[in-house]
């Protein structure tokens, strides 16, 4: 059931309405051209939380989820660009609650992306590609609940500063792709939930902040990336998605 929603979930926010007329009639201008999506990009991926969470006083709690998910991003600038989406979570542990996978509840996140600085390096070869820094930032929220009725609710805000190189060397990247992102710097990461029986509700929050970021996305060509990210803070938590600009 639950595979069966997303797949609903993900055809419905990935496909576009181009025409829009009367049965019978045929309109010369669409509402969306190919124009009007170039600062538009999908994407779809997955999602694991592995993070040590403070709950009833003990900081070595753990949490792990794990989360599908699809967005919709638009360049409003050349160098920043904004993203919403919707994601679907199951946890197998939540401090001493196992296995959480009865919720059938979409959740969302949204998100800011900037650009701050590159520079592109043509020498020597090895390094031929662009550097740069960025910015980010993203909430997200996600659920979960057992068969017993026990739910949690958890919303993570995530600051990134990554340093990136973009290779475009042949020498360095099999001939069938365009480009490689390269990407690692500093990630703040606030974790904000709570967690019930239906009587009692008791709240939790990360127990490290702080961590690193790292990770690639491959350009098969101009419009289709994939990737996978990775965060550590007391533990590894990390990330796939396959993307496609407009």
């Amino acid at each position: 059931m639950k595979a069966t929603h997303f797949s609903i979930l993900m055809l419905t926010l990935c496909t576009t309405t181009l025409f829009a007329a009367p049965m019978g009639r045929i309109k010369r201008n669409a509402l969306l051209d190919a124009d009007s999506l170039e600062r538009w990009s999908v994407a779809i991926g997955y999602e694991n939380q592995t993070r040590e969470i403070t709950i009833d006083g003990d900081p070595t709690a753990r949490l792990r989820a794990d989360t599908l998910f699809a967005s919709l991003s638009y360049d409003v600038l050349a160098n920043a660009s904004i993203y919403a989406g919707l994601n679907q979570s199951s946890a197998d542990r939540l401090g001493t609650v196992g296995e959480m996978d009865e919720r059938e509840d979409i959740d969302w996140f949204a998100g800011f992306q900037l650009n701050l600085w590159e520079y592109m390096n043509e020498s020597p070869d090895m390094f031929n590609g662009r550097f740069s820094l960025s910015a980010s930032i993203e909430y997200a929220n996600y659920t979960a609940a057992d068969a017993s009725g026990t739910e949690a609710e958890w919303d993570v805000t995530v600051i990134a500063l990554p340093i990136g190189f973009q290779s475009f060397t042949g020498e360095m990247l099999n001939k069938t792709v365009d480009s490689a992102l390269f990407f690692a710097g500093p990630v703040i990461s606030v974790i904000d939930g709570d967690i019930s029986d239906g009587t009692t509700s008791t709240a939790f929050d990360e127990s490290n902040d702080l961590g690193i970021l790292f990770g690639v996305d491959v350009f098969l060509n101009e419009n289709f990336v994939v990737g996978g990210q990775g965060q550590f803070y007391d533990d590894y938590s990390y990330s796939f998605s396959a993307r496609y600009h407009f």
